[in-house]
């Protein structure tokens, strides 16, 4: 399964994506910094602070292979 998580550099963000490694799932995390080893781990670099950030724009300009998205 493919997930996209924001904040995977810590908190919240980087628990659920630490779960859903383990699980063996493809996660996409978004985040400031690349905190991650793993190769199922997929690195979209942003920052979510300013207040004219669209979450749909940040996918469609980063991610340039064909996925699908099972959660997000």
């Amino acid at each position: 399964m493919n997930i996209l998580i924001t904040g995977t550099s810590s908190g919240i963000g980087k628990a659920l994506a630490q779960k859903y490694l383990a699980a063996g799932h493809t996660v996409f995390g978004i985040s400031r910094r690349n905190t991650w080893k793993s190769s199922n781990f997929k690195w979209i670099s942003a920052n979510l602070t300013g207040n004219d950030i669209l979450i749909s724009d940040i996918i469609t300009s980063r991610i340039t292979t064909d996925i699908q998205l099972d959660r997000i």
